[in-house]
């Protein structure tokens, strides 16, 4: 057997600690989606919300788009203080390589978090 072979099919373990700490980072990122699943459904179920009207909450500057800056500023206005990477990190995670979210890709969001393809969704 020549030895790339035997290398391929020997079994590589990770040492305790960076499989623990793998396993925790996994183990929080679940917990973070539980915890917005749990939130979108909650939203989403409410009589009097739209995906369009929030959408429009948070894109203050009617760019069509929610950016750094609007967001920034609808956190700072209803969170209170925001850091940059907190920021940054919601614009990625919503999928936005760009750092913008348009209207499809926030609609995006709570149809998958939600799992409710029949969400207040009425583009003009």
């Amino acid at each position: 057997m020549d030895r790339s072979l035997a290398l391929r099919s020997a079994k590589h373990y990770l040492n305790y600690e960076v499989e623990y700490s793998v396993t925790r980072i996994f183990e929080a990122e679940f917990n973070l989606i539980r915890k917005i699943k749990q939130k979108v459904g909650l939203l989403v179920r409410a009589k009097d919300f739209d995906v369009l009207d929030s959408f429009h909450e948070i894109d203050t500057f009617t760019s069509g788009s929610i950016e750094f800056e609007n967001l920034n500023r609808f956190l700072a206005n209803n969170y209170g203080f925001t850091e940059e990477t907190l920021v940054k990190s919601i614009l990625e995670r919503m999928g936005s390589l760009e750092l913008l979210i348009d209207i499809g890709k926030f609609f995006d969001f709570f149809e998958v978090y939600s799992g409710n393809k029949n969400i207040n969704y009425c583009l003009p």
